[in-house]
């Protein structure tokens, strides 16, 4: 019995290392950077009118290029349509010749209204584009068309609306699809005009897994959007080089009213950087954009009103040389050897359904470990990669980190104060996102997909892959060991991890921009699960913006039920130095990057993108990060080695003797309270995650 049970342990480990799916790799040592830095092409050529066979004295507009470069598809007004805008193809012989003359797509494609923004799926046989046909689900939305000879520019059948899923009551628009031959995800971006982005047309994604799936709700690329307007993408087929229409209003370096920009990234499972001006070369003082990129990267299509056409938005191409470059990954925010690790959800349980945005971990090799697990959770519709300077900065302080995907689309904040019982809902939809159990029809979330199961699946895939990093110190019977895990998020995680500290004892919460979890009635009603917690209320750490769009009186609220107040009043850390008095509330009136703009004081915190960072890139609140993540004053020489700060006998101790455990204990206030209740509660592990000694 002993042997096979052996016996399957070890197939079963065996699988789980095959079917575990993670990019990992050390980073390599630098400035702070999260970009990609692309040299595999030289620069844009003079764009080139296409001239009078394809454009006209109309509006020709919006182009997209077949894989092979044979079918020129634009969108234009031209007479001969069947409504005001209409989809159109050119098409010629080889990459040599000319274009020849348009063919309208015919009445399956177009109809009375404005079909236009064309785009291919990889293989050919889909086609989308957008229409404002009055059966949809807005003022435009997202449709689909397939045929059987990919080379059969006129035998597209009727085309589906992509449902109200993804599309939705405002105007959705310029679709571009990437297929990610890594992971099997298809990503659909596009600009919408929905709620919650911080300007008129944003950028969105939405994925699904397989050719044929459907696609899930809609989230907001941040690094993409601005308060400007952001419509139209091109992607290149690696994911790894993105062009995008942007007006010039508040982006750096523009040129016109409407230029062409790129972001790049290291990989798929990166943030995008910020978008670039391609520049006089290819911009003009008029409007340019709408571009769309050839297969092998090397040519582009975008429309123009710029002077010298033949009507009023024409149709240009530019090319460029491709070189033997190479992609520059990104850089560390420590010179330490830090090591990160991507992993796609479901990989680690094919279960998981929901929620597909990469799992991150870190590893800082060069640090003294803490022995603690910090679990860092994205708010509301966002997803880990958007926050990892603070997960960076935790593993540089000895941390094990990881930045977890969890089921976090739904808006409790908005649903939950008007339900019948908004206190319960509240806690329900928190306490059914952790373990997957049926409370509330507010969220939908099974067991596979709750953060408990989740964050056990992502742990036993690390412990099966890298066996020698220590994963493993972190899981107790096939569960997480919760009382050396300290849990940490932005907005929704921020109220995720002080509802594990209310149910569990684990090392520290550290909430950013939370919990903002409001009664009807008034900023100050918070809602009653914060009251109560199983973790000592000295684990509890908070920082926040007083200039919160999403309600700074709310986060008070609940720091106030928590009990924070206890510990002193807030603290501004841009004006005073850590400990800060030892106080656990921190609040920030620090300017985000970008300005005081829809949420960008809310994401202030800990968003990557509108943390404001220092002249050499280091962000402004990383001695903050630092006090919420230890509980530590930062110390001369603690962080430019990348060392921990949670190295044993480093400051004058005292002896602490509680139940016959005796151990030397630093002199800071907090350090002294973590040590006493770890030792009362015969928490051994713990002494340990603080950098103690037991004396025998």
């Amino acid at each position: 019995m002993k042997t096979f049970t052996a016996v399957a342990s070890f197939v079963a480990l065996a699988a789980l290392v095959a079917a575990c799916d993670t990019h990992n790799g050390p980073m390599a040592p630098g400035p702070l950077s999260l970009n990609a830095e692309l040299a595999d092409y030289s620069g844009w050529s003079t764009p080139v009118n296409l001239g009078p066979v394809i454009n006209t004295v109309g509006d020709e507009n919006r182009p997209a290029i077949s894989k092979d470069g044979l079918s020129l598809y634009i969108s234009s007004d031209r007479p001969g349509g069947f409504g005001g805008l209409d989809l159109w193809v050119s098409q010629r012989a080889s990459l040599e010749e000319p274009w020849g003359p348009l063919q309208n797509l015919g009445p399956a494609i177009n109809s009375d209204s404005n079909e236009t923004a064309p785009t291919f799926s990889t293989d050919g046989h889909h086609l989308y584009f957008h229409s404002f046909k009055a059966e949809g689900c807005g003022d435009a939305d997202l449709y689909v068309a397939r045929r059987h000879d990919k080379r059969d520019d006129l035998g597209w059948g009727r085309p589906e609306n992509l449902g109200c899923i993804v599309n939705s009551p405002f105007r959705d628009a310029g679709p571009t699809i990437f297929e990610d031959e890594a992971t099997g995800i298809t990503t659909l971006m596009f600009t919408s005009t929905r709620p919650g982005g911080p300007g008129d047309f944003d950028i969105y994604q939405s994925t699904r897994v397989g050719d044929e799936g459907e696609f899930g709700p809609a989230t907001l690329i941040a690094e993409l959007s601005g308060p400007f307007r952001d419509t139209r993408t091109a992607i290149s087929r690696d994911g790894l080089e993105l062009f995008l229409s942007s007006d010039v209003t508040g982006r750096p370096n523009g040129v016109g009213g409407q230029d062409l920009w790129v972001a790049t990234r290291a990989t798929t499972a990166d943030l995008w950087s910020y978008p670039v001006n391609l520049g006089p070369a290819v911009n003009t003082t008029a409007f340019d954009g709408a571009p769309a990129l050839s297969f092998d990267g090397t040519t582009m299509y975008f429309f123009s009103n710029r002077p010298g056409g033949v009507g009023g938005n024409d149709l240009y191409v530019t090319t460029r040389t491709r070189l033997r470059g190479q992609v520059v990954g990104v850089a560390a925010i420590t010179s330490a050897p830090l090591v990160r690790h991507i992993v796609a959800p479901q990989t680690t349980d094919p279960a998981i359904d929901q929620a597909l945005d990469n799992h991150y971990a870190w590893l800082d090799t060069a640090a003294q470990s803490n022995h603690t697990l910090l679990v860092f959770m994205p708010g509301q519709g966002q997803r880990p990669a958007l926050f990892q300077l603070v997960q960076q900065e935790a593993a540089r302080l000895g941390y094990h980190v990881v930045g977890l995907m969890y089921s976090n689309l739904v808006r409790i904040g908005t649903l939950c104060p008007i339900a019948q019982d908004p206190a319960g809902c509240f806690q329900a939809a928190r306490l059914e996102t952790i373990d997957g159990v049926d409370r509330t029809p507010v969220v939908d979330v099974s067991p596979a997909n709750g953060i408990d199961s989740r964050l056990t699946k992502l742990l036993e895939c690390l412990a099966a892959q890298y066996p020698d990093e220590g994963w493993s110190q972190f899981l107790v019977e096939s569960a997480p060991k919760w009382p050396l895990i300290a849990v940490a998020g932005h907005s929704l995680g921020g109220g995720e991890a002080a509802m594990i500290g209310t149910i569990r004892l684990v090392a520290r919460v550290v909430m950013f921009s939370s919990v903002n979890d409001t009664l009807i009635g008034g900023a100050s009603a918070s809602s009653s699960w914060v009251g109560a917690h199983v973790t000592p209320l000295e684990r509890f750490y908070g920082i926040a913006h007083d200039q919160d769009p999403t309600g700074f009186g709310a986060i008070r609220a609940s720091w106030d039920a928590i009990g924070l107040a206890a510990f002193g009043p807030a603290v501004a850390p841009e004006t005073s130095d850590a400990p800060y008095g030892w106080t656990r509330m921190l609040v920030t009136d620090l300017t985000p990057r970008g300005g005081f703009v829809g949420l960008n004081a809310h994401g202030s915190p800990s968003n990557d993108l509108i943390t404001p960072l220092a002249a050499d890139g280091t962000p402004l609140l990383r001695d903050a990060w630092d006090y919420l993540l230890t509980g530590l004053p930062r110390r001369p020489g603690i962080g430019a080695n990348g060392r921990s700060a949670f190295g044993p006998h480093q400051l004058p101790e005292r002896r602490v003797v509680v139940h016959g455990l005796e151990a030397r204990v630093p002199m800071e206030v907090v350090v002294v309270q973590e040590a006493v209740h770890a030792i009362t509660h015969g928490e051994r592990e713990r002494l340990e995650t603080l950098g103690l000694s037991l004396l025998q």
